[in-house]
């Protein structure tokens, strides 16, 4: 199409350079009807053209966005979050304040004795684990010198700790917590 319009507006423009020698009122009205044809041609294809980009783009449906509606919209979002953290601060503020509750001190000493009476049991089960994971890992990396040492010597093989029950004496000598956590005597 536009190579069409754009051949007949070189062929127009040629001839209103150089027009012919005799000029009379039926040439120019000729050249008027000619170029008021060309015009509705260009007028035909923009309209063309008009219709089809307003369908291609109204398929699309691009949502319209007011700028000023966005920023509203933001700053009631920030107003209502600054809100909530003003009193998300107040109620920490409050229960900062408020006295401690008898049965959480109760239960926090409980606990701390607890752990203060029971810590040397743990680390002592915590070297246990320790030792006997080396002695695996030695185990590992030269399996054909603890066979060879196993096939010879049973001797040298260690044996679990002989576990005995506390004594009552030493049951009521305990703390109670301690009691409950470990009742039993390693002996070596």
């Amino acid at each position: 199409m536009r190579e069409a319009t754009s051949s007949k507006l070189e062929n127009v423009s040629d001839e209103v350079v150089s027009p012919p020698m005799d000029i009379n009122v039926e040439h120019w009205v000729q050249r008027e009807i000619q170029l008021n044809q060309l015009h509705e041609e260009i007028l035909a294809q923009r309209e063309a053209l008009l219709h089809f980009s307003e369908d291609h783009v109204g398929g699309q449906e691009v949502p319209e966005r007011d700028e000023s509606d966005l920023v509203k919209k933001a700053s009631e979002r920030n107003k209502n979050l600054l809100q909530d953290i003003a009193t998300a601060q107040s109620k920490l503020t409050e229960d900062g304040r408020r006295p401690v509750s008898p049965r959480f001190t109760t239960l926090q000493n409980n606990y701390s004795v607890m752990v203060k009476n029971v810590s040397p049991v743990w680390e002592e089960e915590l070297l246990d684990y320790k030792q006997k994971q080396r002695v695996k890992q030695q185990q590992q990396r030269s399996p054909g010198l603890q066979r060879r040492t196993h096939q010879t010597s049973p001797k040298f093989h260690r044996t679990s700790p002989k576990v005995q029950r506390a004594s009552p004496k030493q049951q009521r000598t305990s703390p109670k917590l301690n009691r409950t956590m470990s009742d039993r005597v390693v002996l070596r």
